[in-house]
């Protein structure tokens, strides 16, 4: 896939940024349907799928859907992927609810979440980038904003996200380059060993934006 010329913007520019729940509120509150209790255990988190499929398999799919739009989509922030979330056209920010769905269609999720900085109620959570590797469900920006974390490039790694800005675009699903120092956290689904090395995007077949520093 071949787009536009790699872009020069802040780290945290352009991206959704979702707002802090007010005290009290419920993810009702947040995210417009109560989806997500149900899915909590009785230490406020979420449990972990049966190794069933491979990082390359998810990859993969994930590619697929690179583009200017989601698939279904019919308004900003409306598609495929928050209708099977919510059931409904509910508009919402849907970067987490694209990870949910990449890794529900293998398995990998038998939780429900939405809202970015929740990424701490799934059991393989770490805090900042030390450990993280390709497959990885990373936040970055202050859980602003969370994708898929394909390549790691030493002080710098590639974003595969839904809900994300390209050059003619603010809802679209895009792979850029972050410096590792916007790296919020980041949780491991419970991937099967792959018998061969794990496939990294590259210049030559998607659209690595670089987001400076």
């Amino acid at each position: 896939m071949h787009g536009p010329a790699p872009e020069q913007v802040p780290a945290s520019a352009n991206e959704p940024v979702p707002q802090p729940p007010p005290a009290g509120s419920t993810d009702a509150d947040l995210d417009g349907i109560d989806v997500t209790h149900e899915y909590f255990d009785a230490d406020d988190r979420v449990s972990l799928a049966p190794v069933v499929s491979t990082w390359a398999e998810v990859y993969f799919k994930a590619r697929s859907y690179l583009g200017k739009y989601p698939p279904g989509r019919t308004d900003e922030n409306v598609n495929d992927f928050t209708r099977e979330y919510y059931d409904n056209g509910t508009k919402a920010a849907w970067c987490l609810i694209f990870v949910w769905h990449v890794l529900r269609m293998f398995g990998l999720a038998p939780w429900k979440l939405a809202y970015v900085p929740w990424l701490y109620k799934i059991p393989t959570f770490h805090t900042g980038h030390a450990g993280i590797r390709a497959g990885d469900i990373c936040a970055v920006a202050g859980y602003s904003h969370v994708g898929f974390f394909v390549a790691d490039h030493d002080t710098h790694f590639d974003l595969l996200s839904g809900n994300s800005t390209s050059a003619d675009s603010t809802d679209a699903i895009t792979v850029k380059r972050y410096s590792k120092t916007v790296i919020s956290g980041y949780a491991r689904p419970a991937y099967a060993t792959a018998a061969k090395p794990d496939p990294a995007p590259s210049r030559g077949d998607v659209t690595v934006m670089v987001i400076a520093p």
